[in-house]
């Protein structure tokens, strides 16, 4: 059965059981390790509320039953600052996805990562709505896909001051769901959206939708294979063909 569970930075107790804002946690990861592992379905899900400032990386486990599903939601705020410096690799880190673990994240805040933003190493990403992530001019990446991970979908996130790119997607391997980012801001970043063509699998579909870009240095960059941006399209179609678009963008 799903359960609810909740951390309070400023009132929580880790050694609380975290299961009412009365009892609730300090720390993300004392609240992880604590919940008990559940079989939950997608429609009902275990949830996390969060609130407050966190100085820690948003990290799930590879312990979770592959049908336990999680929403992870902020109340009022949640940021994770982990400051700069030596272990501050990502803002959100997943050694396992699957069919279950984290599947969306709402109304957080990432900043004082100092590799990507968000992190997952398998073949099933998780929906991302209104979530920022700052680089502040020293991570290199707001989300960088890592071939099978490109189910990932953001829906108005803020993606800003990255030293590299905002979204850094990989054409790769196409066995899974397609990337989205809907409705998203990219701003501040060297490059808004970096397209690697190096792969030598088919192609992903990554959509594009109705986000703003703004003061990136270059909006759409293209490197590896074919720099020629030919790829790129604006058709609404239903995944890429062969030799077909890579990257749909449409009202952006």
């Amino acid at each position: 059965m799903a359960t609810s569970y909740y951390v309070d930075s400023r009132n929580g107790n880790d050694s609380d059981a975290g299961t009412s804002w009365g009892a609730a946690k300090k720390t993300f990861g004392a609240m992880w390790a604590a919940a008990a592992d559940t079989t939950t379905t997608e429609g009902s899900p275990n949830k996390m509320y969060l609130c407050g400032v966190f100085g820690e990386v948003m990290a799930f486990d590879a312990t979770g039953l592959y049908n336990e599903f999680w929403e992870i939601h902020a109340q009022g705020f949640a940021i994770f600052d982990r400051g700069f410096g030596a272990g501050n690799t990502y803002g959100i880190s997943s050694s396992l996805y699957w069919s279950g673990i984290i599947i969306k994240v709402y109304g957080c805040t990432f900043k004082g990562y100092t590799s990507q933003g968000l992190y997952g190493a398998s073949r099933y990403g998780p929906k991302i709505y209104d979530c920022v992530f700052d680089g502040q001019g020293v991570s290199p990446y707001g989300y960088q896909s890592n071939g099978a991970t490109d189910g990932t979908q953001f829906y108005r996130c803020t993606f800003k001051n990255h030293a590299q790119s905002g979204l850094h997607l990989r054409s790769d391997d196409p066995h899974y769901a397609m990337f989205k980012a809907w409705n998203c801001t990219i701003v501040g970043n060297t490059n808004g959206v970096e397209l690697n063509t190096s792969g030598t699998g088919y192609a992903y579909w990554f959509d594009i939708q109705n986000c703003i870009f703004r003061t990136n240095t270059s909006h759409i960059n293209v490197t590896g294979a074919d720099t020629t941006k030919t790829q790129i399209g604006g058709s609404n179609s239903v995944g890429p063909s062969s030799g077909g678009n890579i990257l749909t963008l449409n009202n952006n």
